[in-house]
């Protein structure tokens, strides 16, 4: 009597969920440099090498849920450690996951805020009349005591920040 070898065979079983995923990435963008979005970036680097959120999450160290918030949201600011992190694992460059916020943000909002201030040649209440806002936001946005909201770094700072936050 013969006996053939007996084979075991392992796989990956696509979710239909992330076969429709990827096609739909694949439709609207035809190449990763078009995309402009930072959660459609992660999305397409994580399908491209073929993993799935929970692997991801796994790898850099924090719970599906905050990876998969990474994908879902636009954040206001997102972590520069985590998207270092995921930068390295997609190798990508960090600046690809980093919104100008976020770079404000970590360049130092106080420092950029002052120096704009400063090459202005304004005092803290001239400036912030300028601004329309009042001198006590000046003060604290340039000790750092309160991160300045997105919104407000929009509308007073984003047009001043041009190459100097990235």
């Amino acid at each position: 009597m013969r006996y053939a070898p007996l084979y075991i065979l392992s796989f990956r079983v696509t979710v239909t969920k992330k076969i429709s995923e990827a096609f739909s990435l694949n439709q609207r963008y035809r190449r990763y440099e078009d995309i402009a979005s930072i959660p459609d970036r992660l999305r397409w680097r994580r399908h491209e090498l073929g993993l799935l959120q929970k692997e991801v999450a796994a790898k850099i160290g924090v719970a599906r849920a905050v990876y998969s918030s990474l994908e879902t949201d636009e954040m206001d600011a997102y972590d520069p450690l985590i998207m270092d992190k995921l930068a390295t694992l997609y190798h990508i460059p960090i600046n690809d996951l980093l919104n100008d916020y976020t770079r404000f943000l970590q360049a130092g909002q106080g420092q950029a805020i002052l120096n704009l201030r400063q090459s202005l040649n304004m005092t803290r209440a001239e400036f912030a009349q300028y601004l329309h806002t009042d001198i006590d936001n000046i003060t604290i946005w340039e000790t750092e005591k309160k991160r300045i909201s997105k919104e407000m770094w929009e509308k007073y700072f984003k047009c001043f920040m041009g190459d100097s936050t990235g």
